[in-house]
């Protein structure tokens, strides 16, 4: 005969109170944070740039895909593995941890909640494995401020959006540029690793694939 729930087994984990499997993912980002990114952050702030290789140890662990799942080629993770892992490589370097928490909780946390599944199909892997995503928009009044956006995308025959304010739907767009660089405020910045504020690698001109859009 089963009994009532007592208010400790219906209550939510405190997210102070980590699993085995949580335990053991956040000590091996920080010993990957205090043996790899501490030791080079110095160097990355004096001369302004993100290590390339880096970005690569990244991949390799898995980091830049944890909550991708395992069919799209991620590691099948949990969100809250994401933040484990931006909240330890932040504390050796906060920009490492910005690298980290663009690709995961903005760029691909987007396309797995709103994308198509042919969309996931085609971008999920790459994120999991070699593609650096960031996340653009600003307007007069918002910034970086999502929530403050006033534009909205009107569908034309002609095949331009009408933009016209104030928004009730969003349509983001999926936009692939390939290497080279843009001038923003007198500084070369890096198009594959504009979220990171490091950013001024030299290169040709950028190129990018037609836009990809996502209803939202």
């Amino acid at each position: 005969m089963s009994h009532p729930a007592t208010a400790s087994e219906i209550a939510p984990r405190p997210l102070t109170s980590l699993n085995d499997e949580e335990q053991l993912f956040r000590q091996s980002v920080r010993e990957f944070a205090n043996q790899q990114v501490r030791p080079v952050a110095p160097e990355m702030d004096e001369h302004g740039k993100f290590s390339a290789d880096l970005i690569k140890q990244f991949f390799e662990l898995g980091l830049m895909g944890i909550s991708i799942p395992e069919e799209y080629g991620g590691q099948g993770g949990s969100f809250f593995n994401s933040i484990l892992a931006v909240e330890e490589l932040s504390r050796a370097d906060a920009s490492a941890g910005v690298v980290v928490d663009v690709q995961n909780t903005l760029v691909n946390n987007a396309i797995l909640t709103w994308a198509s599944e042919e969309q996931k199909r085609r971008y999920c892997p790459r994120l999991a494995t070699d593609m650096v995503g960031a996340y653009a928009l600003s307007e007069a009044g918002s910034g970086s401020d999502a929530f403050a956006l006033a534009t909205k995308a009107r569908r034309r025959n002609i095949g331009h959006a009408d933009k016209k304010h104030p928004h009730q739907r969003v349509k983001a767009f999926i936009i692939v540029a390939r290497g080279g660089r843009i001038s923003e405020s007198g500084r070369e910045r890096d198009h594959d690793r504009q979220c990171n504020p490091r950013c001024n690698t030299a290169g040709p001109t950028p190129s990018f694939q037609p836009a990809d859009g996502i209803a939202i």
